[in-house]
């Protein structure tokens, strides 16, 4: 009988143990892995693997591998010779083996258990067959123990330290002004509305971003004496979320066409409120809609504001996007997107009617609290809702709210 596969092999030779470097393609791989969670079964430890997240986080690279630029540089570590019960195989016709300088895999039996990246793989369990074809990375351990598995992944998956957000955000839109802008998917036109609301002089948030990684020593020599300072993920995620309720989903949908194919008007509409205008590559008017509001903010609030106020911390900024997001949806329940006014003076008065607001009270906490009571302040103080019931379900205030002290006296009790 011919072997299922035979494949190039590079062997590296590590204090951990030797493994060998192959290509496989997915199809092929999922032939012959299994994953093996951990368990308990009759008080005993079994398996090395975190259970796999079907729902969410294989369904997402799912989307992910059937695109035209899906790609995994890292590889998959796997353990050959064990079968789903963790019995190293005896039979010696099923065994993987190296031959000079080849990995001979026998047959199509799952005998190779997933040490690290079950989910990269499986998730092309469900993929379109194109897909499948991708060649992928694998470091591929011979008859490791199963003791030995464990604490690989334990080693592997404790030394992880995650990406910091902003950064990920500084160098996914590096080279952004190369692309078509109508190509753009909701996450790169955020990156490009922040990268000119960082350059513009004008800008509320000149000189007031903190760019990740900030190791350059002029510019941190300019920011040092700035009073406020904000993470470059807060503002991208804010402008994401005016135009986006699914931004993932929409970067799926353009990478699953060619680039030249790729045009945000193929994207469907949601009840995010600046929708609308992502989808007709109004990006100025989205862009002048972000500068003017917190043009206003800066104006009356953050230029007044002691260095301790909230106003202008992560929080602040973040309660002070949800509340943008909310007034724009309450004026499209009455007007036509094209109708609204977007002003600078208008934002003016929204900002004057909560000057008196002391954002340095501990109501105001740096928590997602903190977040929802500032943009509920702004929204009770602009009649744009008349109780916290009606942003987050609470329905035991009923009357109207008149004075400073009745938004604390709702919103804390």
């Amino acid at each position: 009988m011919a072997n299922f596969i035979e494949l190039d092999t590079i062997e590296v030779r590590q204090p951990f143990g030797t493994f060998f470097l192959v290509s496989i393609t997915a199809e092929d791989l999922l032939e012959v892995c299994f994953t093996d969670p951990f368990r308990y079964e009759y008080g005993q430890a079994k398996g090395n693997q975190r259970a796999l997240d079907e729902k969410s986080r294989i369904a997402e690279i799912r989307e992910f591998v059937q695109g035209y630029d899906a790609g995994f540089p890292n590889a998959i570590i796997i353990s050959a010779n064990y079968d789903i019960n963790g019995f190293n195989t005896d039979i010696e016709e099923d065994r993987w083996k190296i031959e000079n300088k080849k990995l001979i895999i026998p047959s199509n039996k799952k005998l190779a258990s997933i040490i690290d990246g079950q989910h990269r793989l499986f998730a092309f369990k469900d993929a379109n067959p194109e897909a499948k074809k991708m060649q992928l990375a694998c470091s591929i351990y011979l008859d490791l123990p199963n003791a030995l598995q464990a604490f690989l992944f334990a080693t592997i998956n404790s030394n992880q330290k995650p990406v910091d957000k902003s950064l990920a955000y500084e160098q996914f839109g590096f080279d952004i002004e190369k692309e078509d802008p109508k190509s753009w998917p909701p996450d790169k036109l955020a990156i490009a509305l922040y990268k000119r609301l960082n350059s513009q002089e004008d800008s509320p948030f000149y000189e007031h971003i903190k760019i990740a990684p900030q190791v350059d020593d002029y510019l941190k020599e300019r920011l040092k004496n700035q009073k406020w300072l904000i993470s470059t993920a807060t503002i991208v995620d804010g402008i994401i979320r005016l135009i986006s309720t699914n931004p993932k989903f929409d970067k799926y949908q353009l990478q699953k066409l060619v680039p030249k194919e790729r045009k945000r008007t193929i994207l469907g509409d949601d009840n995010s409120p600046l929708r609308a205008l992502f989808l007709e590559n109004n990006d100025v008017v989205i862009y002048k809609i972000v500068f003017n509001y917190f043009k206003a903010a800066a104006n009356v609030l953050f230029d007044n504001a002691p260095e301790n106020s909230s106003i202008f911390k992560t929080i602040g900024i973040q309660g002070l996007f949800d509340a943008l997001k909310r007034i724009i949806t309450f004026e499209k329940e009455n007007n036509d997107l094209k109708n609204i006014n977007f002003s600078i003076e208008k934002y003016t008065q929204v900002f004057t009617n909560v000057s008196t607001i002391d954002f340095t009270n501990p109501f105001y906490q740096y928590s997602a609290v903190g977040k929802s009571h500032i943009s509920e302040t702004i929204l009770l103080l602009n009649n744009y809702i008349t109780t916290p019931a009606e942003s987050n379900g609470d329905a035991r205030i009923e009357k109207k709210i008149t004075t400073h002290n009745d938004i604390r006296n709702l919103l804390i009790n």
